[in-house]
């Protein structure tokens, strides 16, 4: 799904059910962790945001002390599927 797509989705969300903008990206960030939690199997502490204003997924990865940003990753196989 493009940035667009996610902003205009939640814009539905917001009016339509009347939920706060808040909680679906919330909702949203939420679902994504839990899944890329489950599909990497890993112990590092994976958490997803989402900008609120572009739409865009930010996907970090802490590896002990590291933190790595992996939507600044030239590997799209890392995470391609979120």
């Amino acid at each position: 799904m493009d940035k667009e797509s996610l902003l205009r989705l939640v814009d539905s969300l917001h009016r339509d059910k009347e939920i706060a903008k808040d909680v679906v990206f919330q909702g949203i960030e939420a679902a994504l962790t839990t899944a890329a939690r489950k599909h990497f199997k890993s112990q590092n502490t994976i958490s997803i945001q989402i900008d609120r204003d572009t739409g865009e997924i930010m996907r970090t990865l802490s590896a002990g002390r590291v933190l790595l940003s992996v939507a600044q990753c030239k590997d799209s196989k890392v995470l391609r599927w979120l």
